[in-house]
C-alpha cells in the first residue's frame, strides 16, 4: 500500500488524499510515511491527509498554514479553520497547546450527556 504511495509521490505530479492516514499504522510509521512524502527533494506531488493522531501536529512536519482544524458546533454543524490564524511562535509546541485546548477543536467530554451502552 504505502510503498506504492511513497514511490509515486516522488516521481509523479499527483494529489494524494488520504483519510485517516494513521488508521492501522503505528504512530512512528505514520510519521515516517508523512515525512518521506513531504521531504523528498524535487517532489511535485501534494499530500492531503486527515488524522486524529495529535503526535503528527508539529511544526517539524507542517507549516502553520497547512494545519486545519474541524470544530463541531453546538447546533451540530462544523467549522473549519487554520492554525495560521493563531500565529503561533516558530518554536511553539503546537501539539501541547492543542491538548490544552488553545486551538479549539477538542471534544469537551464533560458536555457528553446521556451516553448509554447497548446493554442499558
Amino acid at each position: 500500500h504505502y510503498s506504492i504511495f511513497l514511490y509515486s509521490l516522488r516521481d509523479e505530479k499527483k494529489l494524494w488524499v488520504v483519510d485517516e492516514i494513521d488508521h492501522c499504522l503505528h504512530p512512528f510509521l505514520t510519521r515516517f510515511v508523512v515525512m518521506e512524502a513531504l521531504n523528498h527533494p524535487g517532489a511535485e506531488s501534494q499530500l492531503l491527509v486527515t488524522t486524529h493522531d495529535v503526535t503528527l501536529m508539529t511544526q517539524e512536519i507542517w507549516r502553520t498554514d497547512e494545519v486545519w482544524f474541524t470544530n463541531k458546533e453546538p447546533r451540530g454543524d462544523s467549522s473549519i479553520y487554520s492554525l495560521y490564524q493563531f500565529k503561533p511562535r516558530f518554536d511553539a509546541d503546537i501539539e501541547k497547546k492543542y491538548r490544552e485546548g488553545l486551538w479549539g477543536a477538542v471534544p469537551i467530554l464533560s458536555e457528553v450527556k446521556n451516553v448509554r451502552t447497548e446493554k442499558e
